[in-house]
């Protein structure tokens, strides 16, 4: 069964997310993961609300 992983985040260091970002999609690629939403523009209509990612992995275990 698929496992789907929505994460919300903050961004408070440009250079360190690029880098991050980096290592992230090499992970979740070994791993068989796929991005299915990456941050994009969005409009915060209530609340304080950082970037949003939303991926996909074959299932629950860790290899």
């Amino acid at each position: 069964m698929a496992a789907y992983v929505i994460s919300e985040v903050e961004v408070r260091d440009g250079a360190a997310m690029e880098a991050y970002r980096t290592l992230a999609a090499q992970t979740i690629a070994q791993y068989g993961g796929r991005y299915l939403a990456r941050g994009g523009a969005a409009e915060v209509v209530e609340g304080d609300r950082g970037r949003a990612d939303g991926t996909r992995r074959p299932n629950m275990r860790r290899r």
